[in-house]
């Protein structure tokens, strides 16, 4: 199965065929990827990546917040319930809303908003990315030859002087076991001792 990035994919989670179609619809028109769950196991839902869930409120148990409280509190995911039934009340509404579908121009207006929010979440995941990227490259090299070299690090993933020296006292700070010292000019090669 092929995963769709998880700042364009939204869940239409619904066993309404009428409401699947309509949301669907919407939501490829603004190029983003519907994935429709029909079925009230929130595990179909828990293996989507998205930033956006359309639920009817009778499929959502009260195990999904537990499982997605940090994603929804921190704003990195989104819940709009579809229907009238809004269960689990005592959850943060800061990224639970209801909304009527029938209403096109206000889901549009959302998925939009809820995009441009979600972006900054997005970016902070691929820095994350690569910097764990290179932290484990400079950790490699130092574990399999005892060293490393501020010129190949920079040569192989084009960063900056600054950026290497803060990756080297990342890697000093969590790998306390590793004793890890400067035997070059001004930082410029490291080994393990």
């Amino acid at each position: 199965m092929i995963q769709t990035e998880y700042n364009k994919t939204i869940v239409v989670w619904t066993d309404s065929k009428q409401d699947q179609k309509t949301l669907s619809k919407i939501i490829r028109g603004l190029r983003f990827y519907p994935v429709v769950v029909e079925t009230d196991k929130v595990r179909d839902v828990l293996k989507i990546h998205c930033f956006l869930i359309f639920a009817k409120g009778g499929l959502v148990q009260s195990d999904f917040f537990d499982t997605r409280r940090t994603a929804l509190k921190s704003g990195e995911l989104t819940i709009v319930f579809i229907d009238d039934s809004r269960p689990f009340p005592n959850v943060s509404p800061k990224n639970i809303i209801q909304l009527d579908i029938k209403k096109s121009i206000d889901v549009k207006s959302l998925i939009k908003k809820q995009s441009l929010e979600i972006g900054r979440f997005n970016k902070r995941r691929e820095a994350m990315k690569k910097k764990l990227s290179r932290l484990f490259y400079i950790y490699t090299l130092l574990k399999e030859t005892g060293s490393v070299s501020m010129e190949d690090v920079l040569f192989r993933t084009k960063i900056k002087k600054r950026t290497y020296y803060r990756d080297i006292e990342t890697i000093k700070e969590i790998c306390v076991d590793m004793k890890i010292e400067s035997t070059g000019i001004a930082g410029n090669y490291w080994t393990v001792g």
